[in-house]
Parts: C-alpha cells; structure tokens; sequence
C-alpha cells in the first residue's frame, strides 16, 4: 500500500504581521515568501493550501463582541500595507480568504474535509495556540517542529481556555482567574467532569449570569471544525 502524501494547512495571519513588523513593505513579501517556502518544506509538504483573512472585516466574533481584538486597532497606512500583503498570499500562493470567520477556523475546517477524504494526511501550521484546542498533526512554526497535538490535551486546553480566557484577543474568561489559577481548577479533575467543573466555575463568579458568559466566551473562543457549528455547554 502506498504511503499516504501530506497537504499542510497554512494559518498565515502569525505570518503576515510578523513579515510586516519592522520592514519596508519590499522586505515583507520577501520575508513572508520564505516564512512560507519554510514551512512547505519543514513540513514535508505534497501540497498546501493557504489561509488568510478576509478583507472586507467580516467575522462572526466581532459580531459577537464589538471589542473583539479592538486593541489590535492600526494605522489606515499600516491596514494598507497588510492588506497588500494579503492581495500578495492570494496571486502568488493562491491563498483563501476565511470569509465570515478567521483563518484559524478555515484551516481546521480544511483538516476535518482532508480526514474524512483519507487522501492526505494533513498538518495544520501555525504559531497560534488556540489551534492546539484541535487534536491532529500540527506544524510549530515558532518551534519549526512538528507534533502530534492528543485528543486528551485539545479536551484539556480548550476547558483551560474557558477558565482563563484570551487576553490577547480581548477574551476575558473567569475575573481574576489567569493560567496558573485555571490550572490549579483543573488539576487531578478527571477529564470527563472537565465541563462541570468549569461551569461550576462560571457559577460561582457570575452567578446568575453564568450561562450567558459561558456561551459568549464558548463561542468567542471554540475554533469551528464546520462553518454554523457553534459552542454547546
């Protein structure tokens, strides 16, 4: 039986504002054309497929919460730039623009459609985290190594990122509760009272409203393997 190729699942969002930072918009494409040439080729890569963001805005999150990323707010000039750099990914890489959502939900999306194809074994590549709430074969990009992210931890880290929320993308979990305090919650809890332990949480911090926070930050916070499939508690 013939071994099975691999498509790596590019998240390029990390990639673009990491080209951009510091660079003239020259040595962005450059550094951006390599970043991606890297991982094609630390990925062992028979084919890829690259994620963007959408241009127009457009994302259920921030139709969800106004202030979602609002701190990420730039320049009109700086907008400019990365969205030429986005015009960029798509003419040279054919890359695909997540409309309606991030690019981190598109590529898990791509992962779910490659293992049900059973064509390709896919990898996800990523600098991003959250990503690591999904099970599967993931590229580090930071790290430039490849892991194979168990079921058991995207359960774990998803339930810790209920606890703790996003700080970085605006996503406030249990006040006054940051990593180590969400850790201490879920230390020696067996993983399938994970979810009764955190809306036991929620409970006691926002009483009443528990639901309500639970489902915002679910939602703000769950990657979509499939476009209209939201969080459940």
């Amino acid at each position: 039986m013939q071994d099975k190729k691999i498509v790596t699942l590019i998240d390029s969002d990390s990639l673009i504002h990491r080209a951009q930072w510091r660079n003239t918009f020259r040595e962005a494409i450059v550094k951006l054309d390599q970043d991606i040439e890297d991982v094609i080729i630390g990925t062992y890569a028979d084919k890829y497929r690259v994620a963007v963001k959408n241009t127009d805005g457009s994302n259920f999150r921030k139709d969800l919460l106004p202030t979602y990323k609002i701190h990420r707010n730039r320049s009109v000039a700086l907008e400019h730039q990365l969205s030429a750099l986005i015009r960029h990914l798509v003419k040279e890489w054919d890359a695909e623009k997540a409309i309606g959502q991030e690019a981190d939900d598109l590529v898990v999306q791509w992962q779910r459609e490659e293992l049900a194809k059973g064509e390709y074994i896919p990898i996800i590549a990523s600098i991003d985290k959250d990503l690591l709430t999904h099970s599967g074969t993931h590229y580090r990009m930071g790290e430039r190594k490849i892991i194979y992210n168990t079921p058991e931890y995207a359960h774990y880290f998803f339930h810790l990122q209920l606890l703790m929320g996003d700080p970085g993308d605006g996503i406030k979990g249990l006040p006054g509760v940051g990593p180590v305090g969400a850790e201490k919650i879920l230390e020696g809890v067996d993983p399938g009272a994970y979810r009764q332990t955190v809306i036991a949480s929620y409970k006691t911090k926002f009483g009443k409203d528990w639901k309500e926070q639970l489902q915002l930050n679910g939602d703000l916070l769950f990657i979509r393997p499939k476009k209209g499939v939201g969080f459940i508690i």
